[in-house]
């Protein structure tokens, strides 16, 4: 098995390493599927940071007694786009795997 993290970094070497195994390596989509990844991961563990953050906020504000159903809104739609986004990167992360 071939480390994931060599993979990223010289695509160009393994696929000459794997063309004399008789194996075709299209370098250009194996770094278009990790940039893709990349993204959407770095996209994901955003959404959990502000979710985080807004979460807190829900504490503090209910401490204080403050109206809290504007960013307990706010938080249930974040949570609708975090498991979209966790289900695109679980997507790509399966293609990633099987190339």
């Amino acid at each position: 098995m071939l480390d994931p993290k060599w993979i990223r970094s010289e695509p160009e070497k393994i696929a000459v390493q794997l063309k004399k195994k008789k194996f075709e390596l299209d370098v250009h989509r194996l770094k278009a599927l990790e940039e893709e990844r990349k993204t959407l991961q770095l996209d994901t563990e955003a959404l959990q940071n502000e979710r985080n953050s807004r979460s807190k906020e829900i504490g503090k504000a209910k401490a204080a007694g403050a109206d809290i159903s504007e960013i307990l809104a706010s938080v249930e739609g974040m949570k609708q786009q975090l498991e979209i986004k966790k289900e695109e990167l679980s997507a790509i992360q399966k293609q990633l795997h099987e190339y």
